[in-house]
């Protein structure tokens, strides 16, 4: 790399502004890792499993973690951020246990305690009010109803699918919650391989502007 190069680097690294970042179901922060590589800063990371912890505290030592998400109101998230109350937040982003919505499973959506964070999450982003949030979830997403029926009760000799039962109910009552507390929710359909990772992975991402 030339020496006018390296300047030109450095140049543009500085000129990028400081976007703090809140980090919810954080996991290992695969996540949190490709936004700090765009020059963002994760102020805080919030993550219940075990094994994540441990990733975390051995490799950001100094970053505030919290743990059961339940336990926290927006107030306590931003004393842990070192945050004041009038503080902009700039991005949250987090994915929720996708479990809940997954097409292998029972697919109870929000009436699974999986499925119920999920609205917490929705929840503290419309208190902490970011500027930018970041929903990600399965593919499963996109067909969940807001109360799934068994299929060995469907068919013509059983009622006819009432309107919480029907495909996309789930999203759909997220993306309304969303849009009106004034978010321009969102969302599209990705494939890790499409960006480098050697294998094939759906995810539902939705990105909700103010």
């Amino acid at each position: 790399m030339t020496k006018k190069s390296l300047v030109a680097s450095d140049r543009k690294a500085k000129s990028l502004p400081s976007i703090k970042v809140l980090s919810f179901f954080s996991g290992a922060m695969g996540l949190d890792l490709g936004l700090e590589r765009a020059g963002m800063h994760t102020s805080l990371v919030c993550e219940f499993d075990k094994a994540c912890r441990k990733t975390i505290e051995a490799n950001r030592p100094n970053l505030p973690l919290l743990d059961d998400i339940w336990q926290y109101s927006a107030a306590d998230i931003r004393k842990a951020a070192g945050l004041s109350k009038k503080e902009k937040i700039e991005l949250i982003v987090g994915g929720p246990p996708c479990q809940a919505f997954s097409t292998a499973g029972s697919r109870k959506g929000f009436k699974d305690v999986r499925g119920n964070v999920f609205l917490k999450y929705v929840e503290l982003i419309l208190e902490l009010k970011p500027q930018y949030a970041v929903i990600e979830n399965v593919r499963g997403l996109l067909s969940a109803a807001l109360n799934h029926r068994p299929h060995a009760l469907r068919g013509e000799d059983q009622p006819a699918l009432a309107a919480e039962e029907l495909p996309g109910g789930a999203l759909l009552h997220v993306l309304d919650v969303l849009r009106e507390a004034g978010y321009s929710a969102t969302f599209n359909l990705y494939n890790a391989a499409n960006f480098g990772s050697p294998q094939v992975r759906e995810r539902v991402v939705m990105t909700c502007p103010t």
